[in-house]
């Protein structure tokens, strides 16, 4: 099935996809490491949570290797926009990359 027949518009125009190829984005959260205990629920949405919007946070920037096929979707904005990404949070934090110096 290609990207574009697996797309879905939701109510707002925002078209989401499936992560069909490896793709790398960055979530900012407030835990210093990858295997830090408090990831997982740094990758659950404030909508899950029960939680209004949050403002910018100003703490560390995690980055997120996801192999293509794994299950996780993200929207389709223009080149540059922030990405919105959907998957079990969990499962996002196994794909964390871990940027700091030993």
């Amino acid at each position: 099935m290609s990207a574009a027949a697996a797309s879905f518009q939701g109510p707002n125009r925002i078209v989401v996809v499936p992560v069909l190829k490896a793709v790398e984005l960055y979530r900012i959260v407030n835990v210093e490491r990858p295997h830090h205990p408090g990831l997982v629920l740094d990758l659950t949405s404030n909508y899950e949570r029960q939680a209004r919007p949050r403002r910018v946070e100003r703490f560390c920037s995690i980055r997120l290797r996801l192999p293509g096929g794994a299950g996780f979707c993200v929207d389709a904005p223009p080149k540059g926009a922030h990405r919105s990404l959907w998957g079990a949070p969990v499962h996002l934090a196994a794909w964390a990359v871990d940027d700091a110096p030993a």
